[in-house]
């Protein structure tokens, strides 16, 4: 029964740590946002957005990087795109719309782009 009780001490105590690291893990992440969005800031203000910085203090390159971010595929944008196409596209071919319902689903999603800081491994190591 001792080893249980030390077992369930030391359980509780690695519980603890655990929460205490994940308190410092989303601080870190709230500042390293702060941090990301002050930087791109700059560097879409300053035109630098094809330039790579060079860290070498920590051996790592730097660069902006865009991406493009697509709405998700619900049933709600389906069902929506759905009855808008086939409203402008009735009296139309089987075929036809085997040939064209998809990229019309494609062509009215939604998309943003997204810009992030990018951490790229130094060539030279």
């Amino acid at each position: 029964m001792d080893d249980f009780g030390q077992l369930l001490t030391q359980w509780t105590q690695i519980e603890l740590d655990v929460k205490k690291l994940q308190e410092q893990i989303k601080e870190k992440r709230e500042q390293r946002q702060k941090m990301s969005e002050k930087a791109i800031q700059f560097i879409q203000d300053h035109d630098l957005d094809d330039n790579v910085f060079k860290i070498s203090s920590l051996q790592r390159d730097v660069q902006l990087k865009h991406t493009k971010i697509q709405e998700p595929l619900t049933y709600k944008f389906l069902q929506q795109s759905l009855d808008h196409y086939f409203e402008e596209h009735t009296n139309r071919s089987d075929s036809y719309h085997k040939e064209n319902l998809v990229s019309y689903i494609k062509a009215n999603r939604k998309s943003q782009s997204k810009s992030t800081l990018d951490i790229l491994k130094n060539p030279h190591m």
